[in-house]
């Protein structure tokens, strides 16, 4: 049987690798839409650390286009870290945001078009 600690590590582990796989998505109807922050040479951009993208503006895109995607926990954790309401998962959803979005920048050949 697993300790609290481990079972809180392990969800905070599955709610990371949901933020980054759906911050695909987010990135993809984004760029699809046009939306001039998210061209290939923006992505390009935040995948190497040059610009940070708006956090929020994606976590935003996150709830409203896939909240049916989203486990509870981690629209609670997006919540959180929206309203500003600061915690130490701050951090690890910005790597996993910035992972996403690199994900996207390779899966896509970004760097080949900006």
């Amino acid at each position: 049987m697993k300790d609290l600690k481990t079972y809180i590590l392990e969800a905070n582990k599955d709610t990371f690798s949901e933020i980054e796989k759906i911050t695909e998505w987010v990135i993809d109807y984004l760029y699809n839409e046009g939306i001039i922050d998210y061209d290939d040479k923006h992505l390009v951009d935040y995948a190497d650390g040059e610009k940070d993208p708006d956090y929020k503006d994606i976590l935003n895109v996150m709830l409203n286009e896939y909240s049916d995607d989203l486990s509870s926990q981690t629209k609670t954790i997006i919540n959180n870290f929206i309203k500003d309401k600061h915690s130490e998962d701050d951090e690890d959803i910005k790597i996993h945001i910035l992972r996403g979005i690199s994900k996207f920048v390779e899966k896509g050949n970004c760097r080949k078009f900006c």
